[in-house]
């Protein structure tokens, strides 16, 4: 009983940290302007979104924009939103994705009937702290204290999870989700035919409710959730025939999630599913075609692999202007080493206990 207060302990303690990390820039470990500015324009259609699903009653997808034309449109539309009032401006609506997260925010709008766009926000640096939180608990059970710490540190100071969530549109909480489910479904050993399906499902409901946030990083979420089904399988020794199972079923469930997802957003984008599919679709093309609507894809793919590993011109690590390229060589080196290490602990914590 001491051992499982002590993990509740320190859950709360480091979700009010990362919370604080994620909502206040509290350790300064990005700059100031930077983290007031970054993807200010994604929650402005947040924003636009609720408002106009609270004026009309109504929206299918509650993300859009308010036309305000020429200027710094951003900060209009906070001090609208911030004095509850657009003033009757025409509005568009954004429909590249679903828009979960402008439901969610609505639900919690008319709920307090705030206008606070601080209050919304500290809603996903709560929920990415906690998730974090569990995360690094989960570290700390299946590897040890040092890799939990060292996990705790690399949270606190990446600049691009500081910058990013409390984001009302990017609701960064979701891209972690599907890990953290799988994590902790797999925690206790051995695992029974039950509890894979129901990894099976949690991928499936996991990655459904990221999709329906939007399609970005899907692929990295995907592969994110499968470290810890590699990590159980190499661990249980189980046979190649066995892990080639689960790692497939996982994926397919996966696979199962998104595609339930693009079936609502289709529906909800356009009166019948095949029209809405095939809008989609031309988004798809659009959006994948290259840099300056240029066709030679491959090309562009390899200017943007480069730019990401060689020419990012943000730091990774707060403090320290280390290369993006360095950055990914130590996460590459550390992946393979903990998954090398296929033994559990002998210390190990369980949950239950």
């Amino acid at each position: 009983m001491p051992k499982l207060i002590s993990r509740y302990l320190v859950v709360v303690e480091l979700t009010i940290l990362f919370a604080l990390v994620f909502q206040c820039n509290v350790l300064r470990g990005v700059d100031a302007e930077w983290f007031r500015t970054h993807q200010a324009d994604s929650e402005a259609i947040v924003l636009s979104g609720i408002y106009h699903k609270k004026e009309t009653g109504s929206s299918d997808i509650p993300l859009g924009f308010y036309n305000y034309g020429e200027g710094d449109w951003v900060t209009r539309v906070f001090d609208h939103f911030k004095a509850d009032s657009f003033n009757g401006l025409a509005y568009g609506e954004y429909n590249s994705q679903y828009g979960l997260q402008g439901r969610l925010f609505s639900v919690i709008y008319t709920t307090l009937r705030t206008t606070s766009r601080e209050l919304l926000e500290s809603f996903n640096s709560v929920i990415s702290g906690l998730i974090f939180a569990l995360l690094v608990v989960w570290a700390r059970d299946h590897y040890g204290r040092a890799e939990a710490i060292v996990f705790a540190v690399g949270v606190i100071t990446s600049t691009w999870l500081i910058v990013v969530s409390r984001n009302l549109y990017w609701v960064s909480w979701t891209w972690f989700l599907p890990m953290l489910v799988n994590g902790l479904l797999l925690l206790n050993r051995p695992i029974s035919p039950k509890r894979w399906k129901l990894v099976y499902v949690a991928a499936a409901v996991t990655l459904l409710v990221k999709s329906l946030c939007g399609y970005e990083y899907l692929t990295s979420i995907v592969i994110m959730a499968m470290v810890p089904v590699v990590i159980c399988l190499l661990e249980q020794g189980e046979s190649w025939f066995e892990s080639a199972k689960h790692i497939a079923l996982v994926g397919l469930s996966s696979i199962t999630g998104f595609g339930i997802a693009l079936l609502m957003h289709a529906s909800a984008r356009a009166p019948n599913l095949i029209e809405g599919l095939s809008l989609i679709k031309q988004d798809a093309l659009r959006r994948t075609m290259g840099l300056d609507g240029d066709p030679s894809a491959l090309q562009h793919r390899g200017k943007i692999l480069i730019r990401y590993i060689f020419e990012w011109d943000k730091p990774a690590i707060a403090y320290i202007n280390l290369p993006m390229w360095l950055v990914l060589l130590f996460a590459a080196s550390s992946a393979v080493l903990l998954i090398t290490r296929r033994v559990i602990p002998p210390e190990i914590h369980r949950w239950e206990k």
